[in-house]
């Protein structure tokens, strides 16, 4: 059983580094036309320089601040330490940002191709999810709470 696990894993490691070593051409039968990807520089920014603010931004900060400082109280109440400080970063302004990027791929359609926007969006997706579990620690945070009614018991 363990072994099917790790073949698996390793095949997909195979294929994936085998993708990485991959020739891509700028069109369908262009043999010999590669795209040279160190003359070809990708940015990213460079699809969202100017975009307007579609979440209001505003709002959206006093929101995510709100959540931010819900956050806080709830790890300081737990653990009832006042000096705990979540990450900055967390419900910070650059997923403020991040969010405003997500509403212009979403709505305006900013590679006129929903294919072409899917990548962009799984991105910001997983910076969200990375945001909530490693800079707000709520996994964590969720695991001691687990624990504690396993073992104390948490009914109403």
């Amino acid at each position: 059983m363990k072994f099917a696990n790790i073949s698996a894993i390793l095949g997909s490691l195979a294929v994936s580094m085998s993708a990485t070593q991959a020739k891509v051409y700028v069109s369908e039968g262009s043999e010999g036309n590669e795209l040279e990807w160190d003359q070809h520089k990708y940015d990213v920014e460079e699809y969202f320089k100017d975009i307007p603010d579609l979440i209001d931004m505003n709002a959206t900060e006093f929101k995510f601040t709100f959540v931010h400082w819900f956050l806080t109280g709830y790890e300081r109440g737990f653990y009832n330490d006042t000096t705990i400080r979540l990450n900055p970063d967390c419900f910070g302004d650059y997923y403020i940002t991040k969010l405003n990027e997500y509403e212009y791929l979403f709505y305006n359609d900013p590679f006129e191709n929903h294919w072409e926007n899917y990548f962009p969006e799984l991105s910001l997706l997983y910076q969200f999810s990375y945001m909530w579990n490693n800079q707000c620690d709520v996994d964590e945070s969720m695991y001691d709470f687990m624990i504690y009614c396993w073992y104390k018991g948490c009914f109403p």
